[in-house]
């Protein structure tokens, strides 16, 4: 199996719900989001910075590319409702949808973005799908968006993440409290960075 990244698609709210199987998993995908998850709370996460993003599988001898992937950045950030939707006809129909992930501009800070609500199928997890599409969303962050600096957030207790964002080229670099629920509970998540530089001597090293 091949690997592809195309356009959000809200199509596909109901298989991204499946995959969030107990609060547990809510809590590690969405800490501020309140069960049950729900096509809205999902539609809410999708601001102005916000360019999420769908991981499909593609069979050897399908080597399709969309309209999506040719998207200039400034396409890429207009509101979810107001991007064009891919046709049926651009998508394989043998195409599975196993992944989903967010590329996200920081508010306060010129080139540094984020990602985020990165969630893998179950079924997927382990196949190195995460691990191609972290990389795939570092690509596009540096490459498309043109970031100086990608970082994420994740729990610590989330060993099998960290160390795929680990082999991704991130860096661990503090713990850090932060405040999710209205109720003023606090947790602790690990920052992992990844400037420009050490992406793109990685890429060197990978040729």
């Amino acid at each position: 199996m091949n690997f592809r990244v195309g356009a959000f698609d809200t199509r596909h709210f109901d298989t991204i719900i499946s995959w969030v199987r107990t609060e547990d998993d809510l809590r590690t995908l969405a800490p501020r989001t309140t069960a049950p998850l729900t096509a809205p709370k999902i539609l809410a996460w999708h601001d102005e910075r916000c360019n999420p993003l769908l991981l499909f599988t593609t069979p050897d001898e399908q080597h399709h590319s969309t309209d999506e992937q040719h998207q200039s950045a400034d396409e890429q950030h207009r509101p979810v409702e107001d991007r064009p939707r891919p046709s049926d006809a651009d998508k394989p129909a043998n195409n599975i949808m196993i992944g989903y992930g967010e590329i996200n501009r920081a508010v306060h800070a010129a080139g540094s973005y984020w990602l985020g609500h990165i969630i893998i199928d179950p079924d997927w997890r382990g196949a190195g799908a995460g691990r191609w599409f972290v990389r795939e969303l570092l690509n596009r962050a540096f490459d498309m968006h043109k970031a100086r600096h990608v970082a994420l957030i994740v729990f610590p207790e989330n060993v099998a993440a960290i160390r795929c964002y680990t082999r991704c080229g991130f860096q661990a670099k503090r713990d850090e409290h932060h405040s999710f629920c209205k109720n003023g509970r606090r947790f602790m998540m690990r920052r992992m960075e990844l400037d420009y530089q050490t992406w793109l001597q990685n890429q060197t090293a990978s040729v």
